[in-house]
């Protein structure tokens, strides 16, 4: 199924806990908060891995755990600017693993302790934008992720029914999951 040197991306959305507006949460100091949703999924919309956990999971951890959990078989991994980190960096080069995260326009292009990332800054620096997103097909990036939360979203809907916790983040991932299926 999955086929070695495979491009995945990565990215969180979020998704409501009940289908009430967001004035709901300020009018009346309702705070229920969201449910976070980080995927990993191939560029031809085959979800790989999903993490679900509450609005201040952190998405870098969910990714970094998904990417160890399924190396042996990506080649190249996109995300945007959330994904440059040096921890991201230093994973995906122990892991022989192409990142092609969106650099900030302020990044340095010292070592800071990680000459892998070094070289991606520089290049991203010398190319530009335009010409570094070209290069390296960053708009795969919207084909690995963007098109899968919006189809699911549209499918499934952008809340969950559940009132218990785990079982909205249960209701959460089966909403992927159906649309893996589905797909």
């Amino acid at each position: 199924n999955i086929i070695f040197d495979e491009i995945v991306g990565s990215d969180a959305t979020g998704i409501k806990v009940t289908n009430r507006g967001e004035w709901i949460r300020h009018k009346w100091k309702v705070q229920r908060g969201w449910i976070k949703v980080t995927m990993l999924a191939n560029k031809k919309g085959k979800i790989i891995d999903v993490i679900v956990g509450t609005e201040t999971m952190k998405e870098n951890f969910a990714f970094r755990k998904m990417l160890k959990l399924h190396h042996e078989s990506i080649g190249t991994t996109y995300g945007d600017g959330t994904y440059y980190t040096k921890a991201n960096f230093e994973l995906c080069r122990q892991l022989k693993i192409n990142p092609v995260f969106k650099i900030r326009e302020d990044a340095s292009d010292n070592a800071n302790g990680s000459m892998f990332k070094k070289k991606f800054v520089q290049e991203y620096k010398s190319l530009g934008y335009k010409k570094w997103s070209k290069k390296n097909r960053y708009g795969n990036r919207w084909l690995c992720t963007e098109v899968i939360f919006s189809a699911v979203k549209r499918m499934e809907g952008e809340y969950v029914r559940a009132t218990k916790k785990n079982n909205m983040f249960h209701e959460a991932k089966m909403k992927f999951w159906v649309y893996r299926k589905i797909k």
